[in-house]
């Protein structure tokens, strides 16, 4: 059987959080807040949206800046000791 292993960190402190038995909750090993562990996972996943959500929009900006960018035409120099023109991209 599979387990998965997920670290948490305390939101008051970001210490690590342990899951205590006996009380049945997660707790914080520095500053000893205690937390359910739906409460934990709830606040983790909605990072995890909002992260995505950011990514998603980071990427729509980039293709439209790259839709909306103007092509630059070439620089012309003209080289001063023997004047002959060099054109550039």
């Amino acid at each position: 059987m599979a387990e998965q292993i997920t670290n948490y960190q305390c939101p008051a402190c970001t210490g690590p959080l342990h899951y205590s038995e006996s009380l049945g909750k997660l707790k914080c090993d520095y500053c000893g807040t205690e937390y359910e562990v739906a409460e934990i996972e709830a606040m983790y996943a909605k990072k995890e949206e909002k992260s995505v959500e950011a990514q998603k929009k980071r990427r729509n900006r980039k293709s439209n800046s790259r839709q909306r960018r103007p092509k630059r035409a070439g620089i012309l120099r003209i080289s001063v000791i023997t004047g002959a023109r060099m054109q550039q991209a």
